[in-house]
């Protein structure tokens, strides 16, 4: 869920542009089944993230890798049922 007003602008912006170019595309295509459609989709993802998409700063990754040695249970997050008074 975008936080800010910004990222909600950007996010709007982002699905306005794809129900825009991609009804158009499939149009162009001629996709008429399920199968047509998909080939068309990932076309067209594999064409806007190469135009899109940007490097990060810094090489790798963020994520941390999961240990094992203590079992994938010990990271877990537990819940908690919140009473409302």
């Amino acid at each position: 869920m975008p936080r800010s007003q910004q990222a909600k602008g950007r996010i709007e912006g982002t699905w306005r542009r794809f129900q825009d170019r991609l009804i158009s595309q499939l149009r162009l295509d001629g996709a008429a089944t399920l199968d047509q459609a998909n080939v068309t989709l990932s076309q067209f993802f594999a064409d806007y993230n190469t135009s899109f998409a940007k490097d990060g700063v810094q090489a790798g990754t963020d994520y941390r890798k999961l240990d094992f040695r203590s079992g994938p249970s010990a990271t877990r997050i537990g819940r908690r049922a919140r009473i409302y008074r």
